[in-house]
């Protein structure tokens, strides 16, 4: 019996999981808005590792219900023992966090340049 390969769900069209090597990854296009949010809190319901890679490296611009989807998942996983990771964060959307002072009220969302930082901080986590 030949086992079809596991790729990316698609939650629409700007929202991707994928599930490999014991992590979830959140693939995030375009721009973090009411329809992107939609999708990022369907892809947070099959999230299925404790490990969790969010790549915002297409995401320029996000409205609030964008930045309220993105830290539900943030939140849910930490009251859950999860680890949660952001990596290709622009520097338009680095401005948001840092005025909202996230790192100050969610220390424990780590953030990478990269996605193979990420990769590696949530393997040796």
């Amino acid at each position: 019996m030949f086992r079809k390969k596991e790729g990316p769900i698609k939650f629409g069209d700007n929202v991707s999981l994928e599930q490999k090597d014991g992590i979830s990854i959140i693939y995030v296009s375009n721009n973090l808005s009411y329809q992107t949010a939609d999708e990022l809190r369907e892809a947070r319901k099959q999230i299925k590792y404790d490990k969790i890679l969010i790549d915002l490296g297409q995401v320029r611009l996000t409205t609030s219900r964008g930045m309220g989807a993105l830290m539900g998942i943030a939140i849910d996983s930490i009251d859950n023992n999860r680890k949660v990771c952001i990596c290709n964060i622009s520097n338009h959307f680095m401005n948001i966090f840092e005025a909202m002072e996230l790192a100050k009220y969610v220390p424990e969302i780590k953030m990478f340049d990269t996605i193979d930082e990420g990769m590696e901080y949530l393997r040796n986590s």
